[in-house]
């Protein structure tokens, strides 16, 4: 969704499957400009505090639901 979002403005998006660990570490570099994914605090904040004062959260794209 947030590709064609991006696509449909005029921006060339190039996509990247790769661990939570690993995309922080290309963030870091500069390789990656945002990361699109859900966000499980009790897993995923270890990667994220390493990274905190120099990132930050846009906004959720979606609500929670309960299956």
């Amino acid at each position: 969704m947030v590709q064609r979002i991006l696509e449909r403005y005029g921006y060339q998006v190039e996509t990247k499957e790769v661990p939570h660990e690993e995309m922080f570490m290309f963030h870091e570099k500069g390789d990656v400009d945002f990361l699109v994914s859900a966000w499980l605090p009790s897993s995923y904040a270890v990667y994220l505090n390493r990274y905190k004062e120099e990132v930050g959260q846009l906004g959720v794209l979606y609500e929670r639901y309960y299956m």
